[in-house]
């Protein structure tokens, strides 16, 4: 794999990094129903539960980047698409919400 998109994948990881801290600010766990679902299952304070969640969501994307990406482990690309797909999903989730 290129340094391009070692690079191109840590920025999607920062990215996601910078809307979760837009979608705390904004409270989205108060808001969007599916946000609601999921912080409910990790904790009964939803604001605790939204920050587990996009904490752990973000340490998980750094750990993918320092060691199977920057390492080119096999596994590296499937990963880089597994984040693509959370992306799409996430942005096609908050739009068609936005829409309704």
């Amino acid at each position: 794999m290129d340094n391009r998109n070692k690079i191109v994948f840590l920025i999607l990881v920062l990215v996601q990094c910078l809307h979760s801290v837009e979608e705390y600010i904004g409270r989205l766990w108060e808001i969007f129903p599916p946000a609601r679902f999921l912080t409910s299952v990790i904790s009964e304070n939803l604001e605790i539960g939204f920050l587990i969640i996009n904490i752990g969501l973000f340490i998980f994307g750094i750990w993918c980047w320092l060691f199977p990406v920057l390492r080119d482990y096999t596994f590296a690309r499937g990963l880089i698409w597994f984040w693509v797909v959370i992306e799409m999903i996430n942005g096609i989730g908050h739009s068609f919400w936005g829409i309704c």
